[in-house]
């Protein structure tokens, strides 16, 4: 996983750094401004200087985002917790089923039990928070809603759950990296991730 990321991340360079001009997606139509995801857009260039740049994976997604459209829309995504651990493409699905297993449930336990809220109330918006070890086997990963920028992908949809996302030093934030910054490599494995869910 480490090599389809290398020559965007040298690319990229190390933060903080000053990343070549892109444009920001407008805002959809039905994004309101007291939504936590209005505030995203306006901190992408930070979040670009500033983030550590690694593999997520969708956990659930608005369906409009699997379809052709002019629309963006939220998803749920996971990533790593911390900086010095990187979790490897099994780690990430595996976490992934694990989380969406308890959607629409009740656990008794607290910390099982927000990650179903999360997953069960879509319309409501949730910050990067650390996943119980439940979930995740001990693995440091967290889980959180952000925009998917249709820009942002080389297909314009998603077609794959494996996302490349610049995440802040302190985990608390998450976005998709704009495609103009994907390194050829990057790309063709998004695509061959692709043809295979296909």
């Amino acid at each position: 996983m480490n090599r389809i990321l290398a020559a965007t991340r040298t690319a990229l360079g190390p933060a903080p750094r000053t990343v070549a001009s892109w444009e920001i997606p407008k805002v959809p139509t039905w994004l309101k401004k007291s939504d936590p995801l209005f505030r995203g857009y306006a901190r992408q260039p930070a979040l670009l200087a500033s983030g550590d740049l690694v593999f997520g994976y969708v956990v659930q997604a608005n369906a409009n985002l699997f379809e052709p459209g002019p629309m963006d829309h939220p998803a749920t995504v996971i990533f790593g917790a911390r900086p010095d651990v990187e979790l490897d493409i099994a780690a990430l699905e595996a976490i992934a089923s694990a989380a969406s297993g308890f959607k629409d449930t009740t656990p008794r336990d607290l910390a099982l039990r927000r990650v179903a809220d999360a997953l069960t109330k879509e319309e409501e918006r949730h910050a990067p928070f650390d996943l119980p070890p439940a979930i995740t086997s001990g693995l440091p990963a967290r889980m959180g809603d952000m925009m998917i920028h249709r820009a942002y992908l080389p297909t314009g949809q998603l077609a794959a759950c494996l996302l490349p996302l610049v995440v802040s030093p302190a985990r608390d934030e998450a976005m998709l990296l704009p495609r103009a910054l994907w390194g050829v490599d990057l790309v063709r494995g998004y695509l061959d991730l692709a043809a295979r869910a296909a």
